[in-house]
C-alpha cells in the first residue's frame, strides 16, 4: 500500500506511569498494567491474525473485522486503529473501555484522543500519517483522563444513531468517549479504586477526582445504573 487509508486511531497515554518506573516499590503495578496491554495487543497480532483464518467455527465476517484492527503498544503510550465503518467503529470504542478499565484495575488513568483521518498502520506495529499528528496534539491539551474526540470523528458519529451510546459530553463540555461497560458492579469495582487513590494522591488528584464525577455519568448514559 502506497497510500494513506481512512482510518479512525486512539492513542493514550497512560498518567503516571514515568514517574512510577523511577519508584522500585512500583514495579509490580507497572509489570501487571503492561502485560494486560500487551496481552491484549497480542489478540491482534499477525499471527493471532493468520491462526484465525484456519479456525473452526469463525465466520468469515469475524475473521475479516478482526484482521482491520491494528493495535501498536510503547511502554507508556498506546494507539489502536480501524477502518471507517460501523461495526469497527463500534468495536473501537469497546476496546477504548476495556483497556480504560483494565489500567483502572492496575492504579493508572489514561489520558487521548480519538480522531478520523489519513493514517498507515500495519501489523509491524509501524503507525504515521495526519490522523496521529492530530491525536498526539489532542492528547496533549486533554488535562483530564479522558479520550477526547476529534472534530471529523464527531462529524461522522452525527450520522450514526449510535453516537450518544459511545460518546458523551463531558463536565468541561468536550466530547469524549464513554468507557462504561460490563456491569454496575464494574462500576462499583472501580470506584472503589478511584476512592482508595484519591486520599494518596498529590500531583494526579484532580484527574482521580475528575475519573471519579464522569464515571457515573457515564455509566448512566450507557444504561447501566443502580
Amino acid at each position: 500500500m502506497d497510500v494513506y487509508e481512512q482510518r479512525i486511531i486512539v492513542y493514550a497515554d497512560i498518567l503516571g506511569w514515568s514517574n512510577a518506573c523511577k519508584d522500585l516499590s512500583q514495579f509490580p503495578l507497572l509489570k501487571k498494567a503492561a502485560d494486560e496491554i500487551a496481552d491484549y495487543a497480542r489478540k491482534f497480532s499477525l499471527p493471532v491474525k493468520e491462526s484465525l483464518k484456519n479456525a473452526q467455527g469463525v465466520s468469515p465476517a469475524t475473521i475479516a473485522q478482526h484482521a482491520e484492527i491494528q493495535f501498536s503498544f510503547f511502554s507508556d503510550n498506546f494507539a489502536i486503529s480501524v477502518p471507517v465503518d460501523h461495526d469497527h467503529v463500534k468495536m473501537i470504542f469497546k476496546i477504548i473501555a476495556f483497556a480504560t478499565h483494565e489500567l483502572l484495575r492496575a492504579g493508572f488513568l489514561i489520558r487521548g484522543a480519538v480522531t478520523l483521518g489519513d493514517l498507515y498502520h500495519d501489523d509491524a506495529g509501524v503507525i504515521f500519517g495526519p490522523a496521529i499528528v492530530e491525536a498526539v496534539d489532542i492528547e496533549k491539551k486533554a488535562c483530564y483522563p479522558r479520550i477526547v474526540c476529534g472534530d471529523r470523528l464527531i462529524e461522522f458519529l452525527d450520522k450514526t444513531d449510535y453516537k450518544n451510546n459511545v460518546i458523551i459530553s463531558d463536565l468541561n463540555k468536550k466530547w469524549v468517549a464513554n468507557i462504561a461497560c460490563g456491569s454496575i458492579f464494574a462500576m462499583t469495582d472501580l470506584n472503589k479504586i478511584i476512592e482508595g487513590k484519591l486520599p494518596t494522591q498529590n500531583q494526579f488528584k484532580d484527574k482521580w477526582q475528575y475519573m471519579q464525577d464522569m464515571l457515573p455519568l457515564m455509566y448512566k448514559a450507557s444504561g447501566i445504573s443502580k
